[in-house]
């Protein structure tokens, strides 16, 4: 499944107990999970947005309480904090702290997005966090189901999550843990949507998998992989000007 642009890629593991077969597996998964979480991100990055003109468009109708937000990417462009192109529309509907988000008619990278997003968000949380359960499908060469339960805080030019997502394709089902992941879009001339700190971890072939990121992974490409008896160094694509941004 390539629900966006991929920004993981071969790794270097030990080759004993087909380790690097592993690491590699743990590495699509989180790419997979940072995708998906994305969507999210950038569906709830617009509730009590007003409005806006260009990438995408913006129309909210209603109170501050009480609102339907229209968001429109139209026939394909790539907002600021987002690492795909996106076409089509999602609607947000909000009221007495609660949210829904429906994708009547979205594609983001090469994918159709299909589901429903709900959540909770409003003064009586932690200011800036959003509590987001969702049921995604998404449909590229091959269909994937994703299931999460995160807690999204919505950054300039990102986001950070915690939580649960799992990913079921034809592959086998993936259940991943988010641990204070923060994704920055660092590269203006390009995309890369690199995690600069947290952890995720997988359950790859009965291993607990962990994938550990820091501010030197956009830099060097660099992350940590690591599992009950083991760890090694796993390559990642670095953004191509992760100075830009620092």
């Amino acid at each position: 499944m390539r629900l966006l642009l991929p920004f993981l890629v071969a790794c270097t593991a030990p080759t004993a107990l087909n380790l690097e077969e592993i690491t590699a597996e743990a590495l699509r998964s989180a790419n997979e999970v940072v995708g998906a979480t994305a969507i999210s991100a950038n569906a709830v990055a617009h509730l009590g947005e007003r409005s806006a003109a260009v990438c995408p468009a913006v129309e909210t109708e209603g109170s501050n309480s009480d609102f339907i937000t229209n968001v429109d990417y139209g026939p394909g462009c790539t907002p600021a904090a987002m690492p795909a192109e996106m076409q089509g529309c999602m609607e947000l509907a909000y009221a007495n702290l609660l949210f829904d988000v429906a994708f009547p008619d979205l594609v983001a990278g090469d994918a159709e997005v299909d589901g429903w997003l709900w959540g909770a968000w409003g003064e009586d949380l932690e200011e800036g966090l959003i509590v987001v359960d969702a049921q995604l499908s998404f449909r590229a060469e091959e269909t994937s189901g994703v299931t999460q339960s995160l807690r999204i805080a919505t950054l300039n030019n990102g986001f950070a999550a915690d939580g649960v997502v799992s990913v079921a394709s034809p592959n086998g089902v993936h259940t991943s843990t988010l641990s204070d992941i923060v994704v920055l879009h660092r590269d203006l001339l390009g995309v890369c949507a690199l995690p600069i700190q947290g952890s995720i971890t997988v359950e790859v072939e009965g291993l607990q998998v962990e994938l550990a990121f820091d501010e030197e992974t956009p830099v060097k490409g660099i992350a940590r992989a690591s599992w009950p008896n083991g760890a090694t160094d796993v390559e990642v694509q670095p953004c191509s000007n992760p100075a830009r941004l620092y």
